[in-house]
């Protein structure tokens, strides 16, 4: 769900709570009196006077500095206190370094679990579905950013930590985080854990999950089980091959232009160049994978050619 869509069940939300409905029918109705009003207000265009926090929000990721920035997150958090995705701009464009920002995000954090906490809304009480709720969301992406910081520094016991925390929280992993939870399981080699949670999603045969569990039998010298997720990979990317042929002529601002990239469509050769280079703190050291994966892929290939 997109931060535009939450904005508008945000003011539909408001609004239904503040009148009284008896039936579904009134409900009904009342919900699409709040959408012919909400796009007419977009046709007519929205002044300043009727922007409301994450509008301000917007305006500051766009802005063309970092003053401008800073104003209009500042006045998205005059506008709405629970406003974290403020909080965690503001920190960011504060920071002298990645340490002063993960400790800023840390209060950003605390802040958050206060707010929610003035809600009534408990981890207890939501385990397991806390993404499920629009007030928790500003606060799980606080956290998912704070993953990111821990490590850009190498704070990877940290983040395993966090990661495990959140995916908790919400089962279904909105954010994503399992696959990187995943990698960083591939990097300490901890493989209960790594394929407990692969069973945890159902054996989900994307390349976030199957690329790090090849890499971590391949580090632990279990062969006989990396090929055997390595078939998984082949039979559900046809594209598998040609993403590691490519990855073994990508330079340093290759992988860097792909760990910015976020579109991608399932199993394809992007999926993959993706995986890799999101987690390249696992793969980066590993000098002989790749040229393996591409001697065992195109044995197969062939294999199945002869058939």
């Amino acid at each position: 769900m997109s931060k535009e869509t939450e904005k508008i069940l945000r003011e539909l939300h408001k609004q239904l709570d503040t009148t009284k409905l008896n039936s579904e029918e009134e409900v009904g109705q009342a919900v699409r009196e709040f959408m012919e009003q909400y796009n007419a207000k977009l046709k007519d265009g929205a002044g300043d006077e009727q922007m409301d926090a994450y509008d301000f929000l917007e305006k500051a990721e766009m802005a063309d500095s970092t003053a401008e920035a800073l104003k209009y997150a500042r006045k998205a958090l005059s506008l709405d206190e629970y406003c974290l995705d403020a909080d965690v701009m503001i920190a960011e464009l504060q920071s002298k370094d990645a340490w002063d920002y993960q400790k800023k995000l840390e209060k950003v954090i605390d802040k958050g679990a206060e707010q929610l906490k003035e809600r009534d809304i408990s981890f207890d009480k939501y385990m397991g579905s806390f993404y499920g709720l629009l007030e928790t969301r500003p606060y799980m992406r606080a956290r998912q950013v704070y993953v990111t910081t821990l490590l850009e520094q190498g704070k990877f016991r940290k983040a395993i930590k966090e990661c495990e925390e959140l995916v908790r929280l919400s089962e279904n992993d909105n954010l994503g985080l399992r696959y990187m939870l995943m990698a960083l399981y591939a990097y300490f080699e901890e493989k209960e854990n790594a394929e407990n949670l692969y069973k945890r999603y159902d054996k989900e045969p994307s390349a976030f999950m199957l690329l790090p569990l090849i890499a971590l039998c391949y580090k632990s010298e279990d062969e006989a089980q990396a090929i055997l997720y390595l078939k998984e990979l082949l039979s559900e990317n046809k594209e598998a091959l040609k993403a590691f042929k490519r990855i073994m002529t990508m330079d340093e601002d290759d992988i860097e232009e792909i760990q910015d990239s976020y579109a991608f469509a399932p199993f394809t050769e992007e999926e993959i160049l993706l995986a890799y280079t999101q987690a390249f703190f696992l793969y980066g050291d590993m000098n002989d994978f790749i040229p393996w994966l591409i001697e065992r892929s195109s044995n197969r290939a062939e294999r199945r050619k002869r058939k």
